[in-house]
């Protein structure tokens, strides 16, 4: 039987005298479900070999926080690759559409409104610089010109990149749920090992590491930006006694299990992917143990993007013609906002 998990509930309660610190807060990705986490893929911009390009990208309305104010943003860093200084001249859109995924163009300016709003086109000066070092990394936070309201249902983010005088390779993160699953960490572990999976028709959950013969809650929830929604997550749980745990989720619901003798527990489901649109979740366990006087520790947080359509899609063109729009899940460059 689900169970609410009281002792979130009791943060909750001691956030306001304090108690629970604040970590650094995650960064809110687009889409919500890559906060956190890095997607995997490179996206390279090659100003001599590319040219202009435009890279234009579809997210389902869930995916933005409803009444979300965007007044700054961030190309996120690629994780493993380095990036040469770049010069260019860069253009951002936003615009609260109603047109569905299946009906991308790969036309960018027949899927823009007439009250797609321009809240940035000026040049950018990058550095080179190094991998980025966590999933919060940009290669610069844009302070835009005006701020933009999300009200929906769908948002279209659309980039312009045109080149300038230093035309080094420019790498950020990218990813996409192709194979039909993307199974993503994120946050740090004062505990055991959480990993999730999908194969042959079956979803599941599994703990490591933990403590043997002893209770396990698995927590699942949708949001790794905002608890309650007003505070900032990641949250500290160490002054409830949980010495370097976080709280990386806001959870909805929990599943209890036993570890075994090893400290492992697992949960299993039959699930079947839709053929029309994405299921996404993200899961965090929590744990008995002896390591600190709470009694209890936290695993990393896993997020499954559970789907090959319907959630984000990408539309490229540049000098060599036009790619897109994807047949699948797919966010070709991950924008950081806040």
């Amino acid at each position: 039987m689900a169970i609410r998990l009281s002792l979130v509930a009791a943060c909750l309660y001691v956030l306001s005298a304090s108690v629970c610190a604040q970590v650094t807060p995650h960064a809110r990705a687009l889409p919500a479900a890559l906060t956190g986490s890095y997607g995997g893929v490179l996206s390279t911009w090659d100003p001599t070999a590319q040219g202009n390009r435009v890279e234009q990208l579809w997210f389902r309305g869930d995916q933005i926080k409803t009444a979300l104010v965007i007044n700054e943003s961030g190309l996120r860093a690629h994780g493993t690759t380095t990036s040469g200084a770049v010069t260019f001249n860069y253009g951002l859109v936003l615009d609260n559409v109603s047109s569905a995924w299946s009906a991308m163009d790969p036309d960018p300016k027949k899927n823009l409104t007439a009250t797609a709003a321009t809240v940035f086109n000026n040049t950018l000066n990058l550095p080179a610089r190094g991998a980025g070092v966590d999933s919060n990394d940009v290669h610069m936070w844009i302070k835009h010109t005006r701020p933009f309201v999300f009200t929906g249902p769908n948002l279209i983010l659309q980039h312009a990149f045109t080149p300038g005088a230093v035309s080094g390779l420019l790498r950020m993160n990218a990813g996409n749920s192709k194979s039909g699953s993307l199974m993503l960490t994120s946050g740090n572990a004062c505990g055991g090992t959480l990993s999730a999976a999908y194969t042959n028709g079956t979803y599941t959950m599994a703990v490591k590491g933990a403590q043997a013969n002893s209770a396990c809650l698995f927590m699942l929830g949708v949001d790794k930006v905002l608890f309650a929604g007003s505070v900032p997550l990641p949250v500290d749980l160490s002054g409830l006694g949980m010495t370097t745990c976080e709280l990386g989720l806001e959870p909805i619901f929990s599943l209890p299990a036993v570890t075994d003798g090893t400290g492992a527990a697992t949960i299993a489901a039959p699930f079947t992917l839709k053929t029309a649109d994405t299921d996404v979740w993200s899961v965090q366990a929590m744990h008995q143990t002896t390591s600190n006087t709470a009694g209890w520790a936290t695993t990393n947080v896993m997020t499954s993007i559970m789907g090959t359509v319907g959630l984000m899609r990408s539309l490229r063109v540049d000098s060599r013609g036009t790619n897109g729009p994807s047949t699948f899940n797919s966010v070709s460059i991950i924008t950081l906002v806040r």
